[in-house]
């Protein structure tokens, strides 16, 4: 006997169920790598990945003031770039200098 031909809605719902299962058991798959992992880093030494973590972050934050600060000089040196000023040069006194020299 040649097979029967399924008719939609059963053909539909065999769909669905597999749609369904396949979740299931991606579900499924991720809570025993969950599970795997949790038992594996029993024993490990997870303090130097977070020093790794926390090192790494400070040195992002570092480089982002960094770069705010040179952003701001560039910025402040643009805007008066025009003006240009004389530093005075005091004069030393008699008693003032190198001891070392004297």
């Amino acid at each position: 006997m040649p097979p029967k031909k399924m008719n939609s809605k059963a053909a539909a719902a065999m769909d669905k169920k597999a749609a369904a299962q396949a979740v299931k058991d991606k579900q499924a798959l991720a809570a025993a790598e969950a599970d795997t992992a949790r038992e594996w880093s029993q024993g490990a030494n997870n303090r130097k990945a977070g020093r790794d973590a926390a090192t790494q972050e400070r040195e992002e934050e570092k480089r982002k003031r960094e770069e705010e600060k040179r952003r701001a000089l560039a910025a402040e040196e643009e805007e008066l770039g025009g003006i240009k000023t004389t530093v005075k040069k005091k004069k030393k006194k008699k008693g003032e200098g190198d001891p070392l020299l004297a």
